[in-house]
């Protein structure tokens, strides 16, 4: 910076000092929306000192000058002063007397809480901005500095919620009776496909132990959980059942490292271990490992191999504890008008005492997701088709061989947003069909929630 500019910064505060507490004598007096107009355009164009000069001297004549304190907030961080520049924008939002005002004020505490390392309270103040935002350029400008904010913080946040109306919230049968033997056996109602309406909610935090442009080491610890309400009916079916009989919960703590190989591929391996409940009670505790290899093939197409190993030790009946072995083979690929088609193929080996969880199962799952929002609506589709067979079945002969089918469509409403949030609905259909009766399954969901539109 030239020694003239540096000159001329305490001569345009003093002159502007003049000017707000004596009276003006000439037009040529700078009069406060003058200084203030100074003050953004410093602020804008890099001068930051300046703007920070003129702003502290508009605030000695009124403390609630919310231009004042708007370029103030802008200047602080700048210069070294986040926390200054925290509660300029603090106080400027409590003060604004538009939205536009609020959206500023917003956006400028959301850097000054960056500068000071502070990265969730900068991401919860850019969604305070973003739910102030009228314009698709303020709307932009929001996402792009929450991106960049989440990719240069060591720690992420994320939380999901959702509401679900199901046919079978207890995971029951279809049928209502079975046959063995030349038999007919009718079922309990516990036993039975009981609707109900599911709730949902989850935290995941991610922390960078260690990363460079190359790697990175994270630390991940979550938390999920859904329990029940069960409609009348179903409790007409089965009166001793509640929905919190079929509650679940899981905590994870896991590591993962992530390295790029050669000049396009990389390699992530993670190792996570679990505690899961059931109905209240302790179900199991579990312990995964996964490698997992990706490898353009195409500016446009690639491909993933994956391989996994997990304990489980059962809680509730040791007999039941099992070793799963996965592998798996994925496409992604994106089309020229945007969207995005990925596929994958997976084989499980399950090793266990129980007859009812030893089996052998083969997976194959599309995802597309559509490139644009039609009418304001942004669309994806999902299915998948597998099987699995399990060596011995207590009600048939032989085998026992089910056929599992999904189809799934989503549709996020992203001209509604609330703090960054947008309206997300899932329909959902899950169907297995088994050589056991006792086995079939039905069930048929609409899934309300959020999603995050950055």
């Amino acid at each position: 910076m030239s020694p003239r500019r540096a000159a001329v910064r305490p001569i345009a505060a003093l002159i502007l000092l003049l000017a707000l507490f004596a009276a003006p004598a000439r037009a040529e007096d700078l009069t406060p929306d003058q200084a203030r107009a100074i003050a953004l355009q410093a602020s804008l164009r890099g001068d930051f000192r300046l703007a920070y000069d003129l702003a502290r001297v508009l605030l000695e004549r009124d403390p609630n000058d919310v231009p004042a304190l708007l370029a103030l907030a802008r200047a602080a961080p700048a210069l070294g002063r986040a926390d200054q520049g925290i509660r300029a924008a603090a106080r400027a939002f409590r003060h604004a007397p538009n939205r536009l005002q609020r959206f500023n004020a917003a956006f400028l505490r959301a850097g000054a809480e960056n500068v000071a390392e502070h990265p969730l309270r900068s991401q919860f103040w850019l969604r305070r901005a973003a739910s102030l935002a009228e314009t698709e350029r303020q709307e932009a400008a929001v996402a792009k500095s929450f991106r960049r904010v989440r990719a240069q913080s060591p720690m992420q946040l994320s939380l999901t919620f959702g509401v679900r109306p199901t046919s079978n919230a207890n995971g029951g049968s279809s049928a209502d009776a079975i046959s063995y033997g030349g038999l007919v056996f009718g079922l309990p109602g516990e036993s039975r496909a009981l609707a109900g309406v599911e709730y949902s909610a989850g935290v995941r935090l991610r922390y960078l132990l260690d990363g460079d442009a190359r790697h990175a080491t994270r630390l991940t610890t979550s938390l999920y959980g859904r329990t029940y309400t069960l409609t009348r009916e179903a409790q007409d079916l089965a009166p001793d059942a509640k929905g919190s009989d079929y509650a679940y919960t899981q905590f994870q703590l896991g590591l993962s490292h992530d390295r790029r190989v050669g000049r396009d591929g990389g390699l992530s391996i993670g190792l996570v271990g679990a505690r899961t409940h059931y109905g209240g009670a302790p179900l199991m505790n579990s312990l995964a490992f996964s490698l997992d290899y990706f490898k353009p093939v195409s500016p446009v197409a690639k491909l993933k191999l994956t391989f996994g190993v997990e304990r489980q030790w059962r809680l509730d009946q040791t007999l039941r504890s099992a070793d799963i072995y996965t592998l798996g083979l994925g496409a992604t690929r994106k089309f020229e008008a945007g969207g995005v088609l990925h596929g994958e193929l997976t084989l499980a080996h399950t090793d266990s005492a129980a007859a009812s969880i030893a089996n052998d199962g083969v997976t194959l799952r599309l995802d597309y997701d559509f490139a644009k929002p039609v009418m304001g609506v942004q669309f994806g589709l999902n299915a998948a088709v597998g099987g699995r067979r399990f060596p011995t079945s207590v009600f048939t002969a032989g085998a026992r061989l089910d056929h599992e089918y999904s189809l799934g469509v989503s549709a996020v409403l992203t001209e509604i947003q609330y703090f960054g949030f947008s309206p997300r609905f899932d329909v959902l259909l899950n169907r297995t069909e088994s050589n056991d009766d006792l086995y079939d399954r039905n069930d048929l969901g609409l899934r309300v929630g959020l999603q995050s539109s950055f």
